[in-house]
C-alpha cells in the first residue's frame, strides 16, 4: 500500500489506515506488540520415565514437597547449592498432576516478567516449605538451552510463547539401565541418572553439609592451590 500521502488534509485519514493495516498483518504473521502478550505457558516436571529420589537413590521425593522452575540471573556453581540469584517463574509440589512420589508435570501460565529467553532451571525440595540449609536435601538440574531450545523461557511477543521441559530430555535412553546424561545436561547440585527397578531413571537430591563441613573444604582447596603454586 502506498502510504505517501501529498494532501495535509488527508494524510491522517490515509495514514491511521496505514497503521490498521500494519497491525492486521503482524497479527496474521504471530508478531504482536508486546502490550498484547505478557504472559508465557511453561509445562515442567519430572513424568513419563525420569522421576527425583532423594539422597539415599531409592526412596522417591515424597507427595507435597516443593519444586520450583527459574532462572539464575548470575550462572550458578556447580556443587554448590545456593540459591540466592534464583528467580522463581513458578512454584509447584511433587505429585502436582501425577499423583505419584518423585513426580510431577505443572502447567504455569504467568507474565514473562524479566525472565523471557533465559536458561530454564529445576528445582527440587525436599521439604514443602522450600527451605534451604544445613542437614536439608536439594537438587538443582538444567538442560542447556544451546542443546535443548526448549529449556529457554519464551517471550509474550515470541510466535510460539509456550514450551515443555521434562527432565527426561536430560537424558539418553530414559527408563532403561543404559541411561546417561545427554551433552548438555547439567546436574549443578545432586546426582544420577541411577536406573531404579520400576523402571525409572532417578535423579537424586543432595545433602547440603554443615557450614564447618563447607568452610574445611574451602580451606583444603585453597591450601591445595597454596601448595600447587609453591610446586617448582
Amino acid at each position: 500500500m502506498d502510504c505517501h500521502i501529498e494532501e495535509t488534509t488527508k494524510r491522517r485519514g490515509k495514514m491511521n489506515g496505514c497503521i490498521k493495516y500494519l497491525i492486521v498483518g503482524l497479527v496474521v504473521t504471530g508478531v504482536v506488540p508486546s502490550s498484547q502478550a505478557a504472559n508465557i505457558d511453561v509445562t515442567w516436571g519430572a513424568n513419563y520415565s525420569t522421576c527425583v529420589s532423594l539422597a539415599d537413590g531409592t526412596t522417591p521425593v515424597p507427595l507435597g514437597n516443593r519444586v520450583e522452575v527459574g532462572t539464575f540471573t548470575m550462572g550458578p556453581t556447580v556443587g554448590s547449592p545456593s540459591l540466592d540469584n534464583f528467580v522463581v517463574f513458578a512454584e509447584g509440589a511433587v505429585g502436582d498432576g501425577t499423583g505419584y512420589a518423585g513426580s510431577w508435570e505443572i502447567e504455569s501460565v504467568y507474565s514473562e516478567s524479566t525472565i523471557a529467553h533465559e536458561q530454564a532451571y529445576i528445582v527440587v525440595f525436599d521439604n514443602p516449605a522450600g527451605v534451604v540449609g544445613a542437614g536439608h536435601q536439594l537438587g538443582i538440574y538444567a538442560m542447556d538451552m544451546a542443546y535443548a531450545a526448549n529449556w529457554m523461557f519464551p517471550a509474550g511477543t515470541d510466535i510460539s510463547s509456550s514450551t515443555t521441559i521434562d527432565l527426561q530430555d536430560m537424558v539418553n535412553d530414559p527408563g532403561t539401565p543404559g541411561a546417561t546424561l545427554k551433552p548438555g545436561a547439567e546436574i549443578i547440585y545432586g546426582g544420577g541418572p541411577v536406573f531404579e527397578t520400576d523402571g525409572c531413571t532417578s535423579f537424586q537430591l543432595q545433602t547440603i553439609p554443615e557450614p564447618t563441613s563447607i568452610t574445611l573444604v574451602g580451606l583444603g582447596l585453597l591450601g591445595a592451590l597454596g601448595f600447587a603454586r609453591r610446586r617448582p
